[in-house]
């Protein structure tokens, strides 16, 4: 078969991007910048957020796509509104390491970070209050997801170094 090209942006590199829920809206960013376009034109859609000290690392959408959950490499989680172009500030703040994941559960009433030092976070949403924390890992949390009823979280984690894998795994977790 044969795969179309339909979308083609032009960046320095991709740190990390998202898709809305409806699938018509592609946030990405290079650390430095988060751009939101439209899938259909390619326009970049309201203004584009520079971000402190290039530091950004990932990003997902809320499931009615308004918002964008913004990780950093100091631990710092902040809510982008996409209408407004405006984000919340302070940041919440895990106490953990780098932000290495995050997620909207599907109501939108939660966000899980996941760090590099194995930590995992659940934060109230409308709130912005960590709900709960735990050393949910030995390694880097590289992915997330909630379950479609919003009552277990998954978490996976792994890593290589020198030739050897440390806590490759995927965890589940009761959300309260």
């Amino acid at each position: 078969g044969c795969v179309k090209q339909g979308f083609k942006v032009t960046w320095k590199y991709s740190l990390s991007t998202a898709f809305d829920e409806a699938e018509s809206r592609l946030a990405i960013t290079d650390g430095s910048l988060l751009t939101v376009f439209d899938i259909a034109t390619g326009e970049r859609i309201g203004k584009t957020l520079k971000y402190k000290n290039g530091s950004l690392r990932c990003v997902a959408f809320s499931p009615d796509g308004v918002k964008l959950v913004l990780g950093d490499n100091f631990g710092s989680i902040c809510i982008f509104d996409t209408l407004s172009g405006r984000s919340n500030v302070p940041s919440m703040h895990s106490g953990g390491g780098l932000v290495s994941s995050v997620v909207f559960s599907a109501d939108g009433s939660h966000i899980a970070s996941g760090h590099n030092d194995g930590r995992l976070c659940v934060w109230d949403a409308k709130t912005l209050v960590r709900r709960w924390s735990v050393p949910g890992h030995r390694d880097d949390i590289k992915s997330l997801v909630f379950s479609p009823d919003g009552k277990l979280l998954y978490s996976g984690s792994g890593n290589r170094e020198v030739g050897r894998f440390i806590d490759c795994s995927v965890r589940s977790w009761e959300v309260e």
